[in-house]
């Protein structure tokens, strides 16, 4: 069943300008009231008086004296301040621990992305919300967030090609990969040079 009939208004708050807060700046330097300057904007009254506080600086004059008055431009960097602090923080803030983790496992112990995760994952060291999925891991890897850079991880996986496919073709190898996924590349040519050796 639709309701047809609103006994609710919708909301009709907007941001300020710095357009509207030149002319705020202007109509208080000429003396008009913080009521009449809402009436002339369309805002309610409390918009105007909570603006001119917030954009109200002591200034000092020649003499020594300070006096307070509001100004637009000032207004204006005050609420794009205020507005770029709003919203979700980056998730690379929530998951410092797990940061730390991967680059030290990937600078350390030469583990590539795809293993840092599924290894947090599968040993449960972190809850799902204090780590973050491969594809951002590589894009904080891109952004530098990390101290790990493309150059390790690419040359890892070009070794780890290379290892996989010579695993293909060995029976055991192949059977060991599937039951014993191994996390780092240093352990898999270990486990492969020990069953060529014996």
């Amino acid at each position: 069943m639709a309701q047809l009939d609103f006994t609710t208004s919708s909301l009709t708050t907007k941001h300020l300008n710095i357009k509207e807060r030149a002319l705020i700046e202007y109509l208080l330097k000429t003396g008009v009231r913080p009521s009449k300057i809402a009436a002339t904007l369309g805002v309610h009254r409390s918009t105007i008086s909570r603006e001119i506080k917030r954009g109200t600086v002591t200034q000092l004059k020649s003499g020594g004296k300070s006096f307070r008055i509001y100004l637009a431009d000032y207004a204006q960097r005050m609420a794009d301040a205020c507005r770029s602090r709003k919203g979700r923080k980056p998730k690379f803030l929530q998951c410092e621990r797990f940061m730390e983790y991967a680059d030290d496992l990937m600078k350390n112990s030469h583990f590539i992305p795809d293993a840092v995760v599924g290894q947090a994952a599968e040993l449960d060291l972190f809850a799902p919300d204090e780590r973050v999925c491969t594809k951002t891991l590589y894009a904080y890897i891109d952004a530098n967030i990390l101290k790990t850079r493309n150059m390790t991880i690419c040359a890892e996986r070009l070794f780890s090609e290379a290892i996989f496919f010579i695993c293909a073709f060995n029976c055991i190898g192949l059977r060991v990969i599937i039951r014993e996924p191994p996390y780092t590349l240093r352990s898999l040519i270990s486990h492969e040079t020990d069953q060529h050796s014996s």
